[in-house]
């Protein structure tokens, strides 16, 4: 069976009731860990709302010139 052409958008209902407010997020710096060298940053959030943990992988730079 054959599907016709859409019709025009409908116009936007009433907006909803507003939500409650959430908790403010307690963030603390967990570990920090050197990567290696010419691998990506990561980083991974753990812990219950409303504290979390921010784990940081940073990659070690290049190996610079020696003098």
């Amino acid at each position: 069976m054959a599907t016709g052409p859409t019709g025009p958008t409908g116009p936007q209902g009433i907006a909803g009731p507003q939500g409650t407010a959430g908790a403010t997020p307690n963030l603390t710096i967990g570990t920090v860990t050197t990567g290696n060298p010419g691998t990506q940053a990561a980083a991974t959030i753990t812990g219950t709302e409303p504290n979390f943990i921010l784990n940081l992988t940073i990659p070690q730079g290049p190996t610079g010139p020696t003098g």
